[in-house]
């Protein structure tokens, strides 16, 4: 519909006007593609949750505005989720939040297939949309209460203003005082202002990161710290909105219950441990085929679902029966059936290994089927949402009822032999980010001068630490498949540092990833991104005969670095000494479950 349409239909003489920039359009955009001042940016994420592209400062000033298009639910390459609602609400909290204060408040959309399954998801992104700030007012010393408003305008304007307040103080107490001034540009009455509380105009260190809970330290309002504030909500919330239809402690049990669905997922969806893929030219890819999963990691994984069915199963027999068919469709039949569709393909890795018979991925996949047939039936519903829930959506290979019943000849693959495994939140210099990564552990690195006095990120590595051979050792870290934002480079400096602080070996990685390529796709199912860094013997050799510790730095150079875990082990080639950059493989994605 041209322009001379809109204005006849509408009543418009400047009818608004959207351009999205998705998939390769991107491209084309960032290769000059002009775009008329007032038509509105609505900018997409990688179809998986993480953001692909932030407004500069020009196109922040621009007069249509920004505005997002986001995915909790996707139907696509290199695989669908459309099924459990498996979208890290913690992913959701952080991009969201990410995206906001670059600027984008204009509009948002919502990806959401077919709302059943995704209903927390939904009611998190419109609470997120109507206010930023909303998990940031369950940390008690971060309270900045919003006020009551009276027109749509009335809220930009004071979203604009504590937007600049909170990204220009140094300290809580002065971005509480910018919140005042906040609530003065409203033009709403009398009735409608705003009250500003806090708990604390100081906060001890425990707010954000809980091992150096004994500092005191005043909060500065940045971009690391909203991320922080944002995620560390994310358990509040989902609780809250359980207690909507259940009383307090069953809604923290189901909090609970549904956060650890969302930990196992956050490693791999349910829907993509078929290690398969959609959309390929080669039908081999649509073929079940081995998850890049150690025999003891698989072990551990089968143990932590078949818990999950057993806590649901103990949550469900408190629940009184007027709740039973809700409470079934928002917790029980997500995580049960998330856990059935893991163990179904887990405990076929071991038996095609181990010379088993597949009778548990066999009852695995019948119980999926006889947990569907309550779902659309109910309680007591008199089948209110019968046909609603499919099992088998597109019927994707990963769905079906095992099929290649050969047995392997070779056992599944040994654990990694670590030396040393550390969590993103455990390093100096970050700002964690609970809920994000394989344990939800992850951090935010800022770029160098983003936070003073926090960085370089590093580890001191002591004789006392590690216990490994003298042969040849690797670093490997693993960060969240983020992107820059802005940029065409995503890159972190890796270095290992002696005694004098000399950087005996460094290589710097672009984590970036373009179009969908092989290293995104591969990205996407595994949730991380991956670099390797040879030690050289020599540095191997000082620290356990002589007891030099070595220092481990990651300096990001570009800005939306997220680190997960950091493994130090036994090098994959004893003679190599260069570093790579690759998408996770057998020998690099092994993390204890």
């Amino acid at each position: 519909m041209g322009t001379f349409a809109l204005q006849e239909k509408y009543g418009h003489e400047m009818p608004p006007q959207v351009f999205i920039p998705y998939k390769e359009v991107l491209t084309l955009y960032r290769k000059g593609l002009a775009v008329p001042d007032d038509v509105t940016l609505m900018w997409t994420d990688d179809n998986y949750g993480y953001m692909q592209h932030l407004p500069t400062p020009q196109e922040r000033e621009r007069s249509g505005g920004n505005g997002l298009y986001y995915h909790a639910s996707y139907w696509g390459r290199p695989h669908d989720y459309l099924w459990l609602g498996s979208q890290s609400p913690y992913l959701m909290a952080c991009e969201l939040t990410r995206a906001y204060y670059s600027g984008i408040h204009k509009v948002w959309v919502l990806n959401v297939g077919d709302i059943k399954s995704l209903e927390y998801q939904l009611s998190l992104f419109a609470d997120l949309a109507w206010d930023i700030n909303c998990l940031s007012l369950l940390q008690p010393a971060l309270a900045v209460k919003q006020p009551e408003f009276a027109t749509l305008a009335e809220k930009d304007v004071y979203d604009t203003a504590l937007r600049n307040a909170l990204t220009a103080s140094a300290d809580s107490a002065s971005a509480l005082s910018a919140a005042s001034a906040a609530s003065a540009a409203l033009t709403a009455p009398a009735s409608a202002a705003t009250t500003v509380t806090t708990a604390a105009t100081t906060a001890t260190a425990g707010t954000l990161a809980p091992a150096a809970a004994a500092t005191t330290v005043a909060h500065t309002y940045e971009l690391p710290h909203l991320l922080a504030t944002a995620t560390w909500g994310v358990k509040d919330h989902l609780q809250s909105f359980y207690q909507e239809f259940l009383p307090a402690d069953m809604a923290k049990q189901a909090a609970d219950l549904v956060n650890e669905f969302y930990r196992l997922s956050f490693r791999r969806k349910p829907e993509f441990m078929g290690n398969t893929r959609e959309e390929e030219e080669d039908a081999a890819w649509r073929q079940i085929k081995d998850l890049p999963f150690s025999a003891e990691l698989t072990a551990k994984l089968i143990a932590k679902h078949q818990a999950q069915l057993t806590a649901a199963d103990d949550f469900f027999s408190q629940v009184p029966a007027a709740l039973q068919d809700c409470v079934y469709e928002f917790i029980v039949y997500p995580v049960k059936a998330g856990a059935l569709l893991s163990l179904k393909m887990l405990t076929a890795m071991e038996d095609r290994h181990n010379g088993g018979d597949f009778s548990r991925s066999d009852a695995a996949f019948d119980e999926i089927n006889a947990l569907t047939r309550r779902y659309n039936s109910g309680f007591h519903n008199n089948g209110k949402f019968n046909k609603m829930m499919d099992a088998q959506p597109r019927l994707l290979p990963v769905f079906d009822p095992l099929r290649d019943r050969r047995h392997a000849k070779t056992p599944l693959p040994a654990a990694l032999q670590l030396a040393a495994q550390v969590n993103g939140s455990d390093f100096t210099g970050t700002w964690a980010l609970p809920g994000l990564g394989y344990k939800q552990q992850a951090a935010f690195i800022p770029q160098q001068g983003l936070a003073q006095g926090r960085l370089p990120l590093n580890l001191r590595l002591k004789r006392s630490d590690v216990s490994l051979t003298e042969q040849a050792w690797e670093v490997q870290v693993h960060f969240l498949p983020t992107f820059s934002g802005q940029g065409e480079s995503l890159r972190v400096k890796v270095s290992l540092l002696d005694t004098k602080g000399q950087a005996s070996c460094a290589r710097t990685f672009d984590l970036q990833t373009h179009g969908r390529s092989e290293r995104w796709k591969e990205n996407v199912l595994n949730n991380r991104t991956s670099c390797v860094l040879a030690v050289p013997l020599a540095m191997v050799v000082k620290l356990l005969r002589h007891g030099e510790p070595l220092q481990l730095t990651i300096a990001p150079l570009d800005d939306g670095v997220i680190l997960d875990e950091v493994y130090l082990t036994l090098g994959a080639k004893a003679s190599s000494q260069q570093s790579t950059l690759r998408a996770p493989e057998k020998q690099c994605t092994e993390s204890s479950a």
